[in-house]
């Protein structure tokens, strides 16, 4: 089944000490000049991460796939960032929050330790930190300058314990990664078996007021009448729910999911 392959995969590698880390100059913040891509939150998007070319970053050893941005290196973007091994930035601050989602290799930094593939982590707003990366590198789907809430506390959860651990015996095992009753928004991480099928407005609450956005992470999902494997990011405001969104999957699939943050 899909779900233990995907456990498989976010199996933890070991975590060695930062004795060996090349330090690089700069931070993710550093200011570069203006892009606006699928800027405008209103209007349905979706992407193909691996059929995008990865950009460089103002860090040496850090490249970029992305997904929305508006606006310079300080922007509201959602993006897949690549760190080479042994890598590492100075401290920094993310006075917009950061929010990420590790895909492969193993983010650390001081507030949460080693972050190995599967981990989910709100850093709120204000929050500062020091990442660096060892010798396996790190890939991750990561969101700034989209929290608007200063109370929101830090997460830090570990998505394949949870799996590991649930009662698969339903069509669809569910994990709340986070929810916020004054935005709305509500995160979670689902496990399709084979064969569920579902309206994507009707089956994420908040969705209809606010959106849904979602990362295929693997297996395959059927989308109206297309289909797509493993790694697909997808964005649809609510002005899409009227027309309904019918999603399905053969083989089983894994998706992170956001609800209630978008027009």
């Amino acid at each position: 089944m899909l779900g233990g392959n995907l456990a498989g995969r976010l199996t933890n590698p070991p975590f060695v000490g930062r004795s060996s880390v090349r330090r690089v100059a700069g931070t993710m913040d550093t200011k570069v000049g203006a892009l606006k891509i699928n800027a405008d939150l209103t209007l349905p998007a979706t992407s193909i991460p691996a059929e995008l070319e990865w950009r460089s970053s103002p860090a040496k050893g850090v490249w970029r796939r992305m997904l929305d941005r508006d606006g310079d290196e300080v922007a509201r973007c959602t993006t897949i960032v690549k760190f080479d091994s042994k890598t590492s930035f100075p401290a920094h601050t993310h006075d917009g929050g950061e929010e990420f989602l590790v895909l492969e290799g193993t983010f650390s930094d001081p507030l949460t330790g080693p972050c190995p593939r599967g981990f989910y982590v709100r850093n709120p707003i204000g929050s500062s930190h020091e990442p660096w990366t060892e010798a396996d590198g790190t890939v991750i789907l990561v969101k700034l300058w989209q929290m608007t809430d200063p109370t929101e506390p830090h997460v830090f959860l570990d998505t394949q314990k949870f799996y590991e651990e649930a009662d698969k015996s339903q069509p669809i095992t569910r994990m709340q990664l986070f929810s916020n009753e004054k935005t709305k928004e509500l995160v979670g991480m689902e496990w399709w078996k084979p064969g569920v099928s579902r309206n994507l407005f009707e089956h994420f609450s908040g969705s209809k007021t606010g959106g849904v956005e979602g990362l295929l992470i693997g297996g395959d999902l059927e989308v109206q009448g297309k289909s797509y494997q493993d790694m697909w990011w997808f964005r649809f405001p609510s002005t899409e729910a009227a027309g309904g969104l019918e999603v399905s999957t053969k083989e089983g699939c894994q998706m992170w999911i956001k609800t209630g943050h978008l027009p």
